[in-house]
């Protein structure tokens, strides 16, 4: 779905950046991503189509990074570090007198004030001030309600900190950019984007109440124009719903829906999937068509599971030349999984790009440690010996992994 202010019927995105890019004024056009990582591979793209041809100005951007730089030109600050959001909120829990958490003889444990400082973080980030929060808990009782009030306490001697420091994180660079006078915010965006002319904000499937505001803000610039290409279908209720609101609240600024004149608008089985996914009798007689290309394969256990996996993907790469880039595998847990995609990916030497925080127990240093003992406990059971053969910490020889 494409979202404009624009008085137009229908739009092709990938026509524009096209077009920017053969008459070279890429100074010209400004693209919102969601992540640094959409980032990097869209500035990678653009780079790769002008063919070892001098580019000179890309702007591509985060809500993170787009709006660091426009509050940092009028009030200067720095990024707050984790370790330090850590220390101002241990701080912060020290200094006030706390009812819920009082439990705690020797102090709130450093696991607890983390899920503390994550859960206030959150609410920054969503526009929700301490006082939302003390307004909320009076909907509470009990234990709930005295949580939430220590939470609430917690944030705002937090909150204050972090503007005496002029430390700020995503949640107050948010607050920071929509509190500019509109003066401000122009001045702001001038001074970085001079020339830029259409705005293309690509990739999202969901905004924070502080993120459409920034948008609208972006929507007033003079001579701007600005597409939202948002992942959203209104008639299926089962896969968007939790949309809704951010859908509505566009809307309610001015946004409107146009035609989405791209290729992949096109594109039957996406079309298909967006309208029917979830709605069980109409889905499944519509995927009829698509029965060639998409199948169902069941698999005893999970290792079994990703051994076909990487099976396949090793076909695709030898036979069908297809590129690592070019092949995604869906998880609906992926957690669950990444262990043993690390361990049965790298024994078919297939590389990857895992989207998974790895904590320190799945840290491979870690586990390379690990894995001896646990060889030993298990009386060398064969997969934990795949697993110590194939760490990259242990060097031997003459070692036939597959056999």
């Amino acid at each position: 779905m494409i979202l404009t202010k624009e008085n137009i019927t229908g739009i092709n995105i990938d026509e524009i950046l096209d077009s920017k890019i053969k008459s070279n004024q890429l100074e010209t056009l400004l693209i919102i991503v969601p992540t640094n990582r959409k980032l990097r591979q869209l500035k990678k793209k653009i780079i790769e189509s002008f063919n070892n041809k001098p580019v000179f100005k890309i702007y591509i951007e985060t809500f993170t990074t787009l709006s660091t730089k426009l509050l940092n030109y009028h009030k200067p600050f720095i990024s707050l570090s984790e370790a330090a959001a850590s220390v101002l909120i241990k701080q912060s829990a020290e200094e006030i007198k706390l009812n819920y958490f009082a439990a705690y003889s020797n102090g709130i444990p450093f696991g607890t004030l983390d899920r503390i400082k994550n859960v206030i973080s959150e609410y920054k980030k969503h526009g929700i001030s301490y006082q939302t929060l003390l307004d909320e808990s009076e909907k509470l009782v009990g234990g709930e309600k005295s949580k939430a009030i220590d939470i609430a306490a917690i944030y705002k001697l937090y909150g204050e900190k972090c503007l005496t420091l002029s430390a700020f994180e995503i949640g107050d660079i948010y607050s920071g950019v929509n509190n500019l006078i509109d003066t401000e915010f122009k001045e702001a965006f001038k001074n970085y984007f001079l020339k830029v002319d259409t705005i293309i904000v690509d990739g999202f499937d969901e905004f924070t109440n502080p993120e459409i505001n920034i948008l609208q803000r972006l929507s007033e610039v003079e001579n701007k124009k600005m597409f939202i290409n948002f992942d959203y279908f209104i008639y299926n209720q089962n896969l968007f719903a939790h949309l809704d609101d951010t859908y509505a609240k566009l809307e309610k600024f001015g946004f409107n829906k146009i035609t989405d004149k791209s290729p992949l608008e096109k594109n039957d089985f996406n079309e298909i999937i967006r309208s029917n996914l979830f709605k069980i009798k109409e889905g499944f007689k519509q995927l009829e068509k698509f029965e060639s290309s998409v199948f169902k394969v069941e698999a005893k256990s999970r290792t079994e599971e990703i051994e076909f996996i990487a099976k396949k993907i090793k076909s695709l790469l030898l036979k069908e030349k297809v590129k690592p880039e070019q092949i995604c595998v869906v998880f609906n847990i992926v957690g669950n999984y990444s262990n043993n995609v690390r361990d049965i990916f790298n024994k078919f030497d297939i590389p990857l790009n895992l989207t998974d925080r790895i904590q320190l127990k799945s840290s491979p240093p870690i586990i390379a440690a690990i894995s001896l003992l646990e060889l030993i406990e298990s009386d060398f059971y064969y997969t934990d010996i795949a697993r110590v053969l194939t760490n990259g910490f242990l060097e031997l020889k003459n070692i036939d992994l597959n056999n």
